[in-house]
């Protein structure tokens, strides 16, 4: 993914970032609420619901999800203190990665410095000696076992569940530190890089898991406060350290990541001034990322550019759906002289089972179920025949999706919905 580093205008219309203060804690708890915060608690209700009166339509995804979890129970816990490397800091439990796109200059390990080879993807940033295939496998089985504990009402899942989230965010001797100061280096390079923030964007659905467990009273609450208390040391940094303010500033999908994570986190931790932040911070974001007529023109410079637009429009769907619990509406947010996040989902709506009508850049394949996907999100949010029918057009490719699990019907319950475009 590309970083463009963002001149003065965009730092000075961020809002200046400060700190939660206790006298609010109380109000803030009242407005979050205990429910699922990006995942729609009354969705995943409804489908459960329809699950126990033996509607068919959710066989095939939760089929999907119990194999899922059942191959979660046999793995893990992971920890970051297994890598086989060890850290520039000497700390084992701080995460390190490596990017994607450098390889050794003459073929060897042992060869730095790295050089770049665009879209060629070093198999080495998955080994043992790094820690972003444990933190993909913890993320992806506590979901799962989270959301088989909830549709099935099976505590095996959710005590596993636990489990992983003990040892990752809690337990002393294997918890990981809350930092990414050694995400995506490149060997003889750099150590850590601010693109690395990016590596924990999917924790915002290991957030959602714990809600869900703690909502079914399916976890400790010891774990919860624990794993809080993570969090908030997490958006601390994020929010104050020099590397990761380099990533707010970025103008592309990396900053509308970046405020995806930390107001998902700061929402998590009971931040309510930090969510407040965040979501003027995206305001800007829209007006500087979204044209008129919904394209993104950061993306359009992308070798991938529907991915890139799938990808970003992604996150700004997480920050939108986390305005909700505060009241607000980022989705018809509309500055002058720019689009929407609902012109953006238009604009992409209508290459939904089209995706080869895409007139730009798209090298390679792989955007139709993430296009899907994303699109399926914004349908529990947005009313719309147009959005509707875009996502039919693929729906019988993935009657698997445990998506489907958690947006369920689109027509289940309208009452959370706002007007989009026609």
């Amino acid at each position: 993914m590309h970083h463009f580093s963002i001149a003065i205008t965009l730092a000075s219309l961020l809002i200046p970032i400060i700190g939660h203060t206790a006298d609010k804690k109380e109000a803030c708890d009242v407005l979050l609420g205990n429910e699922t915060l990006i995942w729609r608690q009354a969705d995943l209700e409804s489908v459960k619901n329809a699950i126990n009166d033996g509607d068919p339509q959710f066989d095939r995804a939760l089929a999907n999800l119990t194999s899922q979890a059942d191959k979660a129970l046999m793995r893990g816990p992971y920890t970051v203190v297994h890598k086989t490397r060890i850290p520039p800091s000497g700390d084992p439990h701080d995460y390190m990665s490596m990017a994607p796109y450098w390889w050794p200059p003459n073929g060897t390990r042992t060869d730095a410095p790295y050089i770049r080879r665009d879209g060629e993807v070093n198999p080495e940033r998955d080994g043992d000696g790094f820690d972003r295939m444990r933190l993909r496998l913890f993320i992806k089985d506590v979901s799962a076992l989270s959301l088989a504990a909830w549709f099935l009402d099976d505590r095996r899942y959710a005590g596993h569940a636990e489990l992983l989230v003990r040892v990752w965010f809690v337990d002393p001797a294997t918890r990981m530190n809350p930092n990414l100061e050694f995400a995506q280096g490149v060997p003889g390079r750099s150590t850590g890089r601010s693109f690395g923030i990016i590596d924990t964007v999917s924790l915002t659905d290991t957030v959602d898991a714990i809600q869900l467990l703690s909502y079914a009273a399916m976890i400790e609450e010891e774990v919860i406060a624990e794993t809080r208390r993570w969090f908030a040391s997490y958006v601390r940094w994020l929010t104050s350290d020099e590397m990761a303010l380099t990533e707010r500033n970025a103008r592309n999908n990396h900053g509308t990541h970046y405020d995806a994570q930390v107001m998902t986190f700061a929402s998590f931790a009971r931040n309510c001034t930090m969510v407040a932040r965040i979501l003027q911070d995206t305001r800007v974001r829209i007006r500087m990322q979204i044209r008129a007529d919904g394209l993104m023109p950061e993306e359009l410079n992308r070798t991938r550019s529907l991915h890139y637009h799938v990808f970003n429009l992604h996150a700004f769907l997480k920050v939108a759906r986390l305005a909700e619990h505060i009241g607000e509406d980022l989705y018809t947010y509309t500055p002058e002289s720019a689009g929407s996040i609902v012109k953006t989902i238009s604009k992409l709506a209508v290459y939904s089972g089209r995706e080869t009508r895409w007139p730009y850049p798209n090298m390679g394949s792989g955007s139709e179920r993430y296009l899907w996907r994303v699109l399926r999100m914004a349908a529990t949010a947005i009313e719309s025949p147009a959005l509707t029918k875009a996502i039919d057009r693929s729906s019988n490719q993935y009657a698997d999706d445990v998506l489907l699990l958690l947006s369920g019907s689109i027509e289940l319950d309208d009452t959370h919905k706002t007007q989009g475009d026609k």
